[in-house]
């Protein structure tokens, strides 16, 4: 039996306080939805792939040095390090409580193998996504500060990697949660 791909989004609304100008998870709800998910994953009825978003770990430093529009200047680069370094972080968060459930997750981080031309999606090379779904594991992806050949860098969303490889893949459904 082929087992249906799902797509999950963990909208950074969600799983971080948004309001906050400082990085905070909500982690009360990160674990809740790792329970739920490895409800779901050790059903064996799916295939699954996690994407999460940036929250308060993203948006607040991309909006104060414009970086969704490129980097230009010296506080840009390091404004671009920063928030690689930051959904970095709040990824490992996310992995561990994924980990506690037992879930067999895999991280893929973006800025490693993606990058975007005018702000849009330019590379993304899924055969090591489709490789951890052959071999049961969960690949977790996240919205990302990224390298732009136009730009130098721009974000690449969350949305936008969902959209993508549901149409690669040909995921059966996509479940967005936000607030």
């Amino acid at each position: 039996m082929i087992r249906p791909l799902l797509i999950i989004k963990f909208g950074g609304s969600v799983i971080t306080d948004k309001t906050k100008s400082e990085p905070k998870i909500r982690a009360n709800i990160i674990n809740s939805l790792s329970s739920e998910l490895s409800q779901l994953y050790k059903s064996g009825r799916y295939k699954i792939i996690l994407v999460h978003g940036a929250g308060s770990f993203g948006h607040p430093i991309v909006k104060k040095f414009n970086l969704q529009h490129g980097m230009k200047t010296a506080e840009q680069h390091l404004a671009f390090s920063q928030t690689q370094q930051s959904m970095i972080t709040l990824n490992n968060l996310i992995m561990k409580a994924l980990i506690n459930q037992s879930l067999p997750v895999v991280s893929f981080t973006p800025h490693s193998f993606m990058h975007n031309s005018e702000g849009l999606l330019q590379s993304f090379d899924s055969s090591l996504i489709e490789t951890s779904l052959q071999k049961n594991h969960i690949p977790v992806l996240y919205g990302d500060a990224v390298f732009d050949n136009q730009w130098n860098c721009s974000i690449l969303s969350g949305d936008t990697i969902i959209s993508y490889l549901a149409s690669k893949l040909k995921a059966d459904q996509v479940i967005f949660l936000s607030d």
